[in-house]
This record gives C-alpha cells, sequence and structure tokens, in this order.
C-alpha cells in the first residue's frame, strides 16, 4: 500500500462515518438547549452530578471492556474473535451488575438517593452500556447501515424524547429515561449479540490490556468533571447547573473533532498491529489528518472564547 493509497483510504472512511458523528456530536446541543429550558438550574445542577457519576462507573466498570475489545478484536483470528467477543459479553452483564450496586452506594453517600432517581439511571447505565458494545461490534465488523442507522436513530430519538417528555413532566427522572428509551429502541437496529460459546482464554489479555484503560480513562474523567464532585459542599444546586450548562457546551465543541476524525479512523490502525513499517506510515497520515481538522477548530473556539 502507497502512502497516496493509504491517505485515500482514510479520507474514504472519514468521509463514510463523519456525517454521522457530525449529526451525533449536534444532538448534544440540541439536548443541553431542550434540558436548560425545561429544568431549572437546581434541577440540572442535579443532573449534572447525577450524570457524572454515572459515568465514572461506566468508565470504571464497562467501558474499559469496549475498548479492549477495540484494541484486540481486529487483529485478531476468527476463531479468537468469537472468544473475545463472548469474553467481553460476559464481562459486561457482569460489571452491570456491580455498576448499579455502586451507584446506589455513591448516591447514598452523597445524599441523593431516591428509589426513581436510582432506577432511571441504572436503567441509563445498562442501557447504554449495551449500546455501546453492539454498536462497536458493528463498527468493528465494518457493518457501517446498521452502525449509521442505529447512531442516527439514537441521536434523533434522544432529542426527540427528551423535548416530549420533559413538555410533559419536567424533572431530571423524565430527563434520564427520554436518554434510556433513545439507547433501548436503537438496538432493534444492531444484531443484539448473545454470548457466543463462552472462553476463558482472553480474559487475562483483556484485563491486562484493559486494566490501565480504566484507571486512565477514570483519572481523564475526573481532572476534566471531577470538580463537580466537590461543588456539592461549597455551592448551591443551581450554582452548579449554571457552571455545568457553560463547561458542557464547551466540551461539545472539543469532544466534537474527536467524534468526527479520531472515533471512525482508530479501527483501521488497529489492523495494522502487526504490520510496523505500514502501521507507522498510516499513523503519520492520521496524525496530520487529524491535526489539518482540529487546528481551524481550536482558532474557532479561541476566537469564540475572545468575543
Amino acid at each position: 500500500m502507497n502512502q497516496f493509497t493509504g491517505g485515500r483510504n482514510l479520507i474514504k472512511t472519514f468521509m463514510k462515518y463523519a456525517p454521522v458523528q457530525v449529526f451525533n456530536a449536534i444532538s448534544v446541543f440540541f439536548l443541553i438547549s431542550i434540558q436548560t429550558k425545561f429544568l431549572n438550574p437546581a434541577e440540572y445542577g442535579l443532573l449534572a452530578i447525577a450524570f457524572l457519576f454515572m459515568e465514572i462507573i461506566r468508565t470504571v466498570c464497562s467501558q474499559w471492556l469496549c475498548t479492549s475489545m477495540l484494541r484486540l478484536y481486529p487483529a485478531a483470528s476468527e476463531q479468537c474473535r468469537t472468544e473475545i467477543l463472548g469474553n467481553v459479553i460476559f464481562l459486561t452483564l457482569l460489571s452491570l451488575i456491580a455498576s448499579s450496586l455502586i451507584l446506589a452506594v455513591v448516591l447514598l453517600f452523597y445524599s441523593l438517593f431516591e428509589w426513581s432517581l436510582f432506577i432511571s439511571l441504572s436503567f441509563l447505565l445498562i442501557a447504554k452500556s449495551l449500546f455501546n458494545v453492539n454498536i462497536e461490534i458493528s463498527r468493528l465488523n465494518e457493518k457501517y447501515k446498521i452502525y449509521s442507522s442505529a447512531n442516527l436513530f439514537q441521536s434523533v430519538t434522544s432529542v426527540v424524547f427528551t423535548l416530549v417528555i420533559l413538555s410533559l413532566s419536567q424533572n431530571v427522572i423524565s430527563a434520564f429515561s427520554a436518554l434510556a428509551f433513545s439507547y433501548t429502541l436503537a438496538l432493534i437496529f444492531v444484531k443484539f449479540e448473545i454470548i457466543p460459546k463462552l472462553s476463558f482464554a482472553h480474559v487475562k489479555s483483556i484485563i491486562i490490556y484493559g486494566f490501565p484503560l480504566m484507571v486512565s480513562g477514570s483519572i481523564a474523567l475526573l481532572y476534566t468533571r471531577g470538580d463537580r464532585l466537590f461543588m456539592p459542599k461549597y455551592l448551591t444546586m443551581s450554582e452548579i447547573g449554571i457552571y455545568a450548562a457553560q463547561a458542557n457546551l464547551l466540551s461539545g465543541v472539543i469532544g466534537l473533532i474527536f467524534m468526527i476524525v479520531a472515533l471512525p479512523l482508530y479501527p483501521n490502525l488497529v489492523k495494522l498491529t502487526n504490520d510496523y513499517v505500514e502501521l507507522f506510515k498510516i499513523h503519520k497520515m492520521y496524525l496530520k489528518f487529524l491535526l489539518f481538522i482540529s487546528l481551524p477548530c481550536l482558532v474557532a473556539i479561541c476566537m469564540l472564547h475572545f468575543e
């Protein structure tokens, strides 16, 4: 594969997935607009804190499994792929049980536990985890139509359900339930994977690769949004809500870059892990491509902040 062909393939992959990722990213801004319209600052502050709890727990318990699959699955043989898939799905299901228990403890610790909040958050946690695993399997198997249809459906329904449900019942429970319903219904577009023939041959490699990711992902999440864990002690929920709305807008713009570029192109790099020469060439092109997209976005963010 020459440099021109490699670059053309990267651009082809980018053009295939980018429109879907752009729409997903834009839907986040619609959600922020709808939620802040129907929820008062105190309610939005509670939503931001509770959602952060859920994301940290999901990162610690299950997201690292999905990331490990993205790394190990593409370069594996057909038989090993089945075993890796079985391990990841089985461990994900186990992690969901642990996640719900940890979520209950965290809510109790912050004196936020209510059965309605716990159930809606657990519902969202389970639905989002299962959706992410299955949608990544579709992407790894290059099932573009399934991947794009599921993502587009989830993005659209998350906005529509949030708008409709919050207009009927304006509270945090409704906001979480709307998101959970969108992830659950989006599963109809993916082949919901049952556990294949279970084999523990790759459990060790999954844990060895995934555990550092679990630690680093948790640290990164705490670094970027961990300040909200301490805010309830010093600020009112209204103040937290105002802060969270502004911070979410900025992080949405930053996340847009990586959703468009990094997410769709990553599997192509993984497939070349055993060909170091070709991997190095493609990686250089990938970095140039990322730089080409991210620099204009960085300038736009700086100008927006200056204004």
